[in-house]
C-alpha cells in the first residue's frame, strides 16, 4: 500500500493528465456516434418524406388520369386476360358480340375492371381465364346484360 502512496504522490499530476486526456478522448468518441446517429435518423426521415411526396404525387396523377377504353369483337361474350389485367380500375372495355349463333347475344357490353371484378368474380377465378388467358360465354349470362349498350 506504501508503494501505491508513495507512486501516486510522486507522479498525481501526471496521473491526472492521463485521466483528463483519456475523458477528454472518450467524450469526442461519443458526440460522434452521436452525430452518426442523428445523421442516420435525418437521412432516414429525409428517404421516408421522399416517398411519401413520391406516392402522394403519383396518386394526384392517377386521379386526374383519364380513363382509357379497351375494345376487342368476338363471335362470343369473351374476357381476355391479356386485356382485363393491364387495366386500371376505371379504364372501360367494351366486348363487341358479332356472327354469334344465337343473335341475341349480338351486341356491345361495356364495363369498368371493377365492374367486371364484381360481377364477373366466377370469370376471374376460373381455370379457363388463369391458365388459358380467356373465358367465353356460348350464350351471355343475364348478369351480362345490365352492361349491353345496343
Amino acid at each position: 500500500m506504501n508503494r501505491i502512496t508513495e507512486f501516486y504522490e510522486s507522479n498525481h499530476l501526471f496521473i491526472l493528465i492521463v485521466l483528463i486526456i483519456s475523458l477528454g478522448i472518450y467524450l469526442i468518441s461519443i458526440k460522434k456516434r452521436n452525430d452518426n446517429i442523428n445523421v442516420s435518423m435525418d437521412d432516414s426521415k429525409k428517404d421516408k418524406e421522399q416517398s411519401k411526396n413520391v406516392i402522394n404525387e403519383l396518386e394526384t396523377k392517377k386521379q386526374f388520369m383519364k380513363p382509357q377504353t379497351f375494345q376487342y369483337s368476338s363471335a362470343r361474350l369473351t374476357f381476355l386476360k391479356a386485356v382485363i389485367e393491364p387495366m386500371n380500375e376505371h379504364d372501360d372495355l367494351i366486348i363487341n358480340v358479332v356472327g354469334a349463333q344465337n343473335p341475341n347475344n349480338n351486341g356491345r357490353f361495356k364495363m369498368t375492371k371493377i365492374q367486371i371484378y364484381q360481377t364477373f368474380d366466377n370469370v376471374i377465378n376460373s381455370v379457363a381465364y388463369n391458365r388459358d388467358g380467356n373465358y367465353n360465354y356460348k350464350t351471355a349470362p343475364q348478369k351480362a346484360m345490365q352492361y349491353k349498350v345496343f
